[in-house]
């Protein structure tokens, strides 16, 4: 059964404990999903996308942001290590691949609500019961979404046009402006995803 890839992915929070998430960091999400009827083991050569593409949410707007020639060096870089040591064999794209990587981004507001809580309650309920909030505060944000998408080159529907998506991997968070370490968390990122990946291992 194939599935639909969003291209667009928005997260909320909500922390009741304010202090557990330091940094947005904290709220990365890494997500891999994939066809339980691809048959991956049949498999050895794939294409990589050479760049990033940015996606706007709007379809009536162009995306208004661009990836750094520094961070999509490390995305590619990241993805061809992984797949190399799953036994992937990275051909061009012209090679009748097995397999296509097809990368895209876009970026999205985020919005995080901390609640805060008095230790006392409802009266009559007794003391620190049940709790109900005292106050809280909310951050808004913005995060990107890079998605990897894997595409079957083996079962091309040519007649209507359709390549089945059989994997893909979402990381979000590390798009975000004036981030602690953000090449380093994109590659902390999409190894978790390859992580969590194990049916592309080939060897």
């Amino acid at each position: 059964m194939l599935f639909a890839v969003a291209l667009s992915f928005a997260l909320t929070s909500c922390n009741l404990y304010p202090g557990e998430a330091a940094s947005t960091e904290d709220l990365d999400v890494m997500i891999s999903q994939y066809d339980p009827n691809a048959n991956f083991s049949v498999m050895k050569t794939y294409a990589l996308s050479p760049e990033v593409t940015p996606v706007s949410n709007d379809p009536n707007n162009p995306p208004s942001f661009t990836i750094s020639e520094e961070l999509n060096n490390v995305i590619i870089t990241t993805i061809k290590s992984n797949m190399a040591g799953y036994g992937w064999i990275l051909v061009d794209s012209t090679d009748s691949p097995d397999l296509a990587i097809d990368l895209t981004a876009t970026k999205a507001r985020n919005t995080t609500i901390y609640y805060s809580y008095p230790g006392w309650g409802y009266p009559g309920y007794g003391w620190g019961y049940p709790y109900f909030p005292y106050a809280s505060t909310v951050t808004s944000y913005e995060v990107g979404t890079i998605y990897m998408n894997g595409l079957d080159l083996n079962r091309v529907d040519t007649i209507n046009q359709i390549i089945p998506v059989i994997w893909t991997g979402l990381i979000q968070g590390p798009l975000i402006d004036n981030v602690k370490d953000p090449l380093a968390r994109v590659q902390r990122d999409i190894n978790i995803v390859f992580k969590q990946s194990p049916y592309l291992n080939l060897n």
